[in-house]
């Protein structure tokens, strides 16, 4: 097997002929996107991450607005989100905006598989362990399980991607292209900021020659532009979103404004239990989901012993190369170990730069890891350890990422059931229909699945309720032949007030009243006399 090429030198990608007959892998790339498209597109969750749930309730009620559109987090995420629903829309379908949110991300995974080989290709020269590489990577845990949800993870991790291939010194840098893509990253997801460092690894260490000032001259310029125009497109993106978004604030909450995080989004340090949970998260990334919510049937007993059989053979082929590195002197596996490094730098810069922030940065959340899952797939591709089998060894872990994770979380996931606060709005949206007021306290995650699946009820806050004002509006409501429910949090707001309880015991109807606990979730809506 030939060594890796570096990402500083020229590609050496083996031709695609030999002996004259066609490497029959040469265009595998495409095949290959196309097929974990419509995998992504067959399978897509129904246990969808809250987030995306409120990117497409964003999105319908907008009205357009591009304010209201606008979120510093993910700028321009909604906007083309809303695009997308509005063109669907207009070709005739009337799909809600989740949907559409979701074939966009199984697009953008495709396409980011596709690259992923590509850059494969350039890194070891072969088209099988590329074909092979790429798959691994397309039916990843944590990427398979958002490719088909709706989050802004998928475009970023894709721009980060093309920015990288665009660095890549196949033919010629293109730093203007690689920026813009770069800036494209960073306005789907901020953190897609920590890839600067990797840009310049690859800008600075382009080419060797022996004219010490044209290198740093083609270096050099390579940077400053590159620098220049991602900063350059960044920046004026968010000045201008800001201005739509806050026409009258100032630049104190332009710094606000563009730093807004959640309330549990923040830094820590406890190096035990970031270590432990930094670990188990990248082995996530990989292989995920729980094994009580396998369905029983034939396809999980197929899985199950597709599995073991996958691991039985991978077993006895790691075995086999780590005997024959035993045999080999240290030097002969020290080198190529070592020329595997050097030549990975920015692969390694892109690593670490997630990992060391992430170890202080909600290290629980494996998602945010989906930012590193690129490079790292490319070093363990490519990686010296199993250089005389590579191709197997690949192969076995792709059909192991696919079995174990389809089996596991995929076909699962897919299934409305898995998700029981979808299956109580589809239960209940004949009480929670056109003419139900239903008023709440918190709007919490699981309002906002049951309210995006229940858009005809009227969803009324109530931050500070009052028994007073609460008596009007369930008078208002009688009167106009309309039910008016107390969500749990209300209820709980209302039941603390004085004389909360005895109100709430007299006009209760708890026979009609609606409930569903789990260990999990706790689904409380009170209906009113």
């Amino acid at each position: 097997m030939a060594t890796s090429t570096s990402v500083s030198g020229p590609s050496q990608v083996a031709p695609s002929l030999a002996g004259g007959r066609a490497d029959p892998w040469s265009n595998s790339g495409v095949w290959i996107a196309i097929g974990v498209l419509l995998f992504y597109l067959l399978f897509p969750t129904r246990k969808f991450y809250w987030d995306g749930v409120g990117f497409a309730a964003a999105i319908e009620a907008s009205h357009g607005s591009l304010a209201a559109l606008l979120h510093p987090n993910h700028l321009v995420y909604n906007l083309l989100g809303y695009a997308a629903w509005r063109a669907a829309a207009a070709c005739g379908l009337a799909v809600r905006a989740l949907f559409v949110l979701q074939a966009l991300n199984a697009l953008f995974a495709a396409a980011t598989v596709f690259l992923v080989w590509n850059i494969l290709l350039e890194l070891t020269g072969s088209t099988r362990p590329s074909a092979w590489g790429s798959l691994i990577f397309a039916f990843a845990s944590n990427w398979w399980r958002f490719a088909g949800d709706a989050d802004a993870y998928i475009p970023s991790v894709f721009f980060l991607t093309l920015s990288f291939r665009l660095l890549l010194p196949a033919a010629r840098q293109r730093p203007l292209g690689a920026a813009l893509a770069h800036s494209a990253a960073m306005m789907f997801h901020e953190l897609a900021a920590l890839f600067f460092p990797v840009a310049l690894i690859l800008l600075i260490g382009r080419r060797r020659c022996a004219d010490k000032n044209g290198c740093k001259r083609n270096w050099s310029r390579g940077v400053i532009s590159y620098s220049i125009a991602s900063l350059l497109i960044t920046g004026t993106a968010y000045a201008l979103a800001f201005l739509v978004a806050r026409p009258h604030a100032g630049l104190l909450e332009f710094w606000n404004w563009i730093t807004t995080h959640a309330q549990d989004a923040v830094f820590s340090f406890s190096p035990p239990g970031a270590l432990k949970l930094s670990m188990r998260g990248t082995l996530r990334l990989f292989f995920g989901g729980r094994v009580n919510e396998i369905i029983p049937g034939w396809i999980s007993a197929a899985g199950a012993l597709a599995f073991c059989t996958i691991i039985i053979l991978l077993s006895y082929m790691l075995a086999r190369s780590f005997r024959k590195m035993r045999r080999d002197s240290f030097r002969g596996f020290w080198h190529p170990f070592r020329s595997w490094i050097a030549e990975n730098q920015a692969l390694s810069a892109w690593v670490l730069s997630y990992v060391v922030f992430l170890y202080f940065f909600q290290p629980q959340n494996v998602f945010y890891r989906l930012f590193y899952l690129p490079p790292l797939l490319l070093l363990l591709a490519s990686a010296p350890l199993w250089r005389a089998d590579r191709t197997r060894v690949l192969a076995l872990l792709a059909a192991a990422a696919f079995v174990w994770n389809f089996t596991i979380s995929v076909y699962p996931n897919s299934r409305a059931e898995a998700n029981e606060v979808l299956v109580f709005a589809q239960k209940h949206s004949r009480e929670l229909d056109r003419g139900a007021n239903i008023l709440y306290s918190n709007f919490h995650t699981d309002l906002w699945v049951i309210s995006y699946f229940n858009p005809r009820a009227a969803w009324i806050p109530e931050p500070s309720p009052e028994i007073g004002r609460i008596e009007t509006r369930r008078l208002e409501a009688e009167q106009k032949g309309q039910s008016l429910w107390l969500e749990g949090t209300a209820y709980d707001a209302l039941a603390g007030l004085p004389g909360g309880s005895l109100w709430l015991d007299q006009h209760v109807d708890r026979g009609r009243s609606l409930f569903q606990s789990t260990p999990a979730h706790k689904i409380r809506f009170f209906r009113l006399k």
